[in-house]
């Protein structure tokens, strides 16, 4: 008897609706298309979103890496995710990702 009533608290529990604790577990994203795929990656993992304006390409350097930027007096390495997954070069809407 006392074994049926531990399992039925235990189903209660477990069929207990979450309530609003689902909206605190909320996560911001930062969704973007590359090619024909969708992406995303979490706010709290970028600093910034901006154009690649000013990019110096680095000689002797494998074709991924589209260069270096000077982010507010520091170095950036650039890497183009289009050419490691093998996608065409979209300059028109290109952004750097930081």
């Amino acid at each position: 008897m006392q074994s049926e009533a531990i399992l039925q608290a235990r189903a209660r529990q477990i069929a207990a609706p979450y309530g609003d604790d689902a909206a605190d577990t909320a996560t911001a994203m930062l969704v973007f298309r590359l090619g024909d795929g969708q992406y995303a990656v979490e706010l709290t993992s970028l600093r910034e979103i901006q154009g690649s304006t000013g990019l110096t390409a680095v000689p002797c350097t494998p074709p991924h890496v589209a260069g270096v930027l000077n982010v507010r007096g520091a170095i950036v390495s650039v890497i183009d995710i289009a050419i490691i997954l093998g996608l065409p070069k979209d300059t028109e809407r290109e952004r750097v990702v930081l």
